[in-house]
């Protein structure tokens, strides 16, 4: 088998605390990390960009690469601009657990939360799905 030979191109130098989750921009020109206490938009074409928060427990991208969404332990998810860090909406999954995913395969963004699943049009910042799992015997 051929060796696989890791080697750090940088130092991304912002997080204090634990880091939970990270996502590639569509483009690869950014990453999006998230932690404890808040997160950063890294960029490969120019500064790095704090966002606010605690314990934000998941990162995704939007489509298109202009938005970042973050997911907190409270239920709740952070629609910000990718340029700035700038809040647009926030998004209330109704839930008392934290966002434990978050994917935008297309134009709408799937959230879970607690024990449902959410499909969110962004734009109008409305849930338009809520699905709620049942527990499974001996589960």
């Amino acid at each position: 088998a051929p060796a696989v030979v890791m080697r750090p191109a940088m130092r991304l130098d912002g997080h204090k605390d634990r880091v939970y989750d990270v996502a590639w921009a569509p483009n690869g020109r950014s990453l999006l990390s998230v932690g404890q206490v808040g997160g950063f938009v890294w960029s490969l074409d120019g500064p790095r960009v704090a966002l606010e928060g605690d314990e934000l427990m998941r990162a995704c991208w939007h489509v298109d690469g202009s938005t970042v969404f973050t997911g907190s332990s409270q239920g709740k998810i952070d629609v910000r601009s990718a340029a700035d860090g700038a809040l647009a909406t926030t998004l209330d999954t109704s839930q008392d657990d934290e966002v434990y995913g978050l994917e935008m395969p297309s134009d709408h963004l799937l959230a879970g939360a607690g024990n449902t699943m959410q499909l969110w049009d962004v734009a109008r910042a409305e849930r338009l799905e809520r699905v709620t799992f049942a527990r499974a015997e001996g589960g």
